[in-house]
């Protein structure tokens, strides 16, 4: 698993992960739930790596290590 973080257009970082096997078959996308982080979801992103798919994932807003206030609805 790499960690990497992006910044977003109000200036805050969003905390990304990625595991990449070598040579995948597909990329697949985890968005956590409310009140989650993505590291929650190592498990199951190593599963996917098991089977050749590269997996990548990012803490939304507020969540895990990405700062920021959890936008209301």
């Amino acid at each position: 698993m790499d960690s990497f973080s992006l910044s977003a257009s109000d200036g805050h970082e969003v905390a990304c992960y990625s595991w990449l096997p070598d040579n995948p078959k597909a990329v697949i996308q985890i968005a956590h739930g409310m009140g989650e982080h993505a590291r929650r979801y190592d498990w199951v992103a190593q599963k996917l790596n098991d089977k050749g798919y590269a997996v990548y994932a990012n803490d939304h807003r507020g969540h895990g290590e990405t700062s920021g206030p959890v936008p209301g609805y």
